[in-house]
């Protein structure tokens, strides 16, 4: 009698657990499906500008040269005309390498939250993900001093995290690092 109380209570119990993990795992799926579809929308727009600025930059730099070889000017014109060429080159690099930096700190963002995603199924796998994104991080907290800090300030965490996720303890959660990068991403977007 009892042993058929306890395996219908175990059944009861299993069931619970079974439509728990498939509600959870639908969630989180439809969550790294709404995550990636807006990080890719994100990045294809930040390409396009990256093509924007190359052409704008080869179309400026063909104009000039057809300028130079079309005076016939004083020898000083010549080059003070190529030395803001030169000058100008030199800041939409400079506004390219940033833009390109931005797209890998947002890439980073990204990661970390796939790893958090993924945590449960593969716990190893996540945590390199994880430790991955450390490079892209510190990067940009050295190009940005308005963010220094605080990006820096976030690879203790991560290392923390990720050796928590390789032994198997996935309670760990990176939630406070996506925080900061969600900050960061915001207000380097507005610079």
């Amino acid at each position: 009698m009892t042993s058929k109380i306890f395996s219908m209570a175990t059944f009861i119990v299993v069931s619970w657990l079974a439509v728990t993990v498939t509600t959870t795992s639908k969630r989180a799926n439809t969550l790294e499906a709404t995550l990636l579809n807006g990080m890719t929308d994100s990045a294809s727009a930040m390409n396009a500008r990256i093509a924007a600025l190359e052409e704008t930059q080869s179309t400026n730099h063909q104009l000039l040269l057809s300028k130079l070889e079309s005076r016939p000017a004083a020898t000083g014109q010549h080059i003070e005309l190529a030395h803001d060429s030169n000058a100008e080159t030199e800041a939409l690099r400079q506004q390219l390498a940033s833009k390109a930096e931005f797209a890998e700190l947002k890439q980073a963002y990204k990661a970390v939250i796939e790893s958090e995603l993924e945590k449960n199924s593969n716990p190893g796998m996540s945590a390199e993900k994880l430790l991955s994104t450390k490079d892209a991080i510190w990067e940009t907290s050295t190009r940005y001093p308005q963010v220094k800090d605080s990006l820096q300030g976030l690879m203790a965490p991560i290392d923390v995290t990720a050796a928590r996720w390789k032994s198997g303890d996935t309670n760990g959660t990176v939630q406070p690092v996506f925080k900061v990068l969600k900050q960061t991403l915001a207000t380097l977007d507005a610079d």
